[in-house]
């Protein structure tokens, strides 16, 4: 008699416990399968290792505002703050270019020496990772006007260091947030391009690199670059 009770409280001890660990498991699958910006974050893009930088479409329009024929070209060029090869420091300049004139900047006063160090540290950064001179762009660029820019909040640029393509995305605020600015939820990374909750993506793709598909005009900075690249290798 004693044995058959042991035996029922053992049966009912293990079936609780086997109740409670699949009521554990299906909660954690639901709490991570609502977690806010989650599956936008991973669907979207992946930006473990891409470096991304947003230009405010109002700096865009100022340019264009100063171009001879209202038309610019976005300069972008990859740099690295630093000659530690240990350092994930990379950064993406960016400059503004009249569209009518060669090497004609129309945006902030250019620091051509830092530009050529940090632009040398980048270089290096591709050397160490066995990246054939040739497949360097000198830089990397986006033809913009007005229309372009309507009715935009900025534009993001992206890049995987080392790798040669840069995608860019066009950002709009979102229904619920005029100026764009709602803030994610906390437990949300956002991070696609830099705090992808707080816009609506309009378009990605890829902008223009030289080589091979260089404009009619030099861009800014293609001569410094171009010695750069031969410096290094």
């Amino acid at each position: 008699m004693r044995t058959t009770n042991l035996l029922k409280t053992a049966v009912a001890g293990f079936t609780l416990l086997l109740g409670c660990f699949l009521f554990t498991k299906c909660n954690t699958s639901s709490a991570t399968s609502d977690m806010p910006g989650k599956e936008n974050t991973v669907s979207v893009l992946n930006t473990i290792d891409k470096v991304c930088k947003m230009i405010k479409a109002q700096e865009i329009k100022g340019a264009i505002a100063k171009s001879k024929n209202k038309k610019i070209i976005l300069n972008i060029y990859p740099v690295k703050l630093s000659n530690n090869p240990a350092k994930k420091d990379f950064d993406l300049k960016i400059f503004f270019q009249d569209a009518a004139g060669n090497y004609k900047n129309i945006g902030a006063k250019i620091n051509y020496k830092l530009f050529e160090t940090q632009s040398g540290w980048y270089v290096s950064f591709l050397k160490d990772k066995n990246v054939l001179q040739n497949k360097i762009p000198f830089g990397y660029f986006l033809e913009a006007d007005s229309a372009f820019i309507q009715s935009k909040i900025g534009v993001s640029f992206c890049l995987v260091p080392g790798e040669e393509n840069m995608e860019y995305f066009l950002l709009a605020a979102k229904p619920d947030s005029k100026d764009g600015q709602k803030i994610a939820a906390k437990d949300s990374t956002c991070k696609c391009p830099p705090d992808c909750c707080k816009y609506l993506l309009i378009k990605s793709d890829s902008t223009g690199k030289c080589p091979p598909d260089c404009l009619g005009i030099p861009l800014l900075l293609e001569p410094i670059v171009k010695i750069v690249i031969a410096k290094n290798y």
